[in-house]
């Protein structure tokens, strides 16, 4: 798999989202089913799936929220994806392994 190129830290929540979603095995929220919507890697309603789809292999994951503004979340074998919110985290370790785990693909 090929990592994909995440945008900058301070981008738009929209950049993030666009990219979620073109991210192999994508799946959106079962509430959300039928309408067109990205994620917003910065709410906290997002937070829960994002972390659904990124746990759903055999690969261990460990979240840390190492202050308000920073959150790491770590994949073995990847390193740690440090971004300003959990979602851009959770978005950068899917890029990173090329896929969401526990989506579609």
């Amino acid at each position: 798999m090929t990592a994909l190129q995440t945008p900058a830290a301070d981008a738009p929540a929209a950049e993030w989202g666009a990219l979620a979603v073109r991210i192999p095995g994508w799946e959106c929220r079962p509430d959300l089913i039928g309408w067109a919507v990205y994620p917003d890697p910065d709410h906290w309603a997002w937070e829960g799936w994002l972390l659904r789809l990124l746990f759903a292999d055999d690969r261990p994951v460990s979240v840390t929220r190492m202050s308000p503004a920073a959150v790491t979340v770590w994949r073995h074998g990847l390193g740690s994806h440090t971004a300003p919110t959990l979602g851009r985290a959770c978005i950068a370790a899917a890029a990173a392994l090329g896929k969401w785990p526990g989506g579609e693909g």
